[in-house]
């Protein structure tokens, strides 16, 4: 006998496309900061490269205190999409949109009898002013978090 489908993600999808779109209007209207310039700088682009992997590790190990995961993850994505602010920004604003898709996931399978708990740690997440400013930064906030909750899922799928 299979189990009655459920369909309460499809929620989700209104949520992420309201974050999406609350997110995605300030993605252009910052001029880059001192530290979004420093992640470019760390990443070798623009006309800070291009710069091999050991390079940007040996750049970022000299001159920052992150681990150079973002900086590797900036690099292809720059070589990909171009270095204008807004190419870059749009890197951790879809990284942040699929945390928030993850920490659904996260959610649904730890409380598996409770399908809406999912629905609400979603909400939770894509309300949060603080998250949703950072979701605009070309900076690593949003893929340490995108981090975090995949090894939390994967633990927790290992348990």
């Amino acid at each position: 006998m299979s189990r009655p489908r459920s369909y309460i993600w499809l929620a989700v999808i209104p949520l992420l496309l309201f974050a999406a779109w609350l997110s995605a209007r300030s993605l252009n209207i910052d001029a880059l900061w001192i530290d979004e310039i420093y992640s470019i700088y760390e990443s070798g682009g623009a006309y800070f490269g291009p710069l091999s992997p050991l390079d940007i590790a040996f750049r970022v190990s000299a001159s920052s205190t992150w681990p150079p995961i973002y900086n590797f993850t900036l690099a292809g994505w720059g070589a990909v999409a171009g270095w204008s602010p807004l190419a870059g920004r749009a890197l951790s604003w879809l990284l942040g949109l699929l945390s928030i898709a993850i920490i659904y996931r996260l959610a649904r399978e730890m409380l598996p009898q409770k399908p809406w708990s999912a629905s609400f740690a979603a909400v939770f997440m894509s309300g949060s002013a603080f998250y949703l400013y950072y979701l605009h930064e070309l900076r690593g906030y949003t893929l340490h978090i995108l981090i975090g909750c995949s090894a939390a899922t994967l633990y927790w799928r290992a348990l």
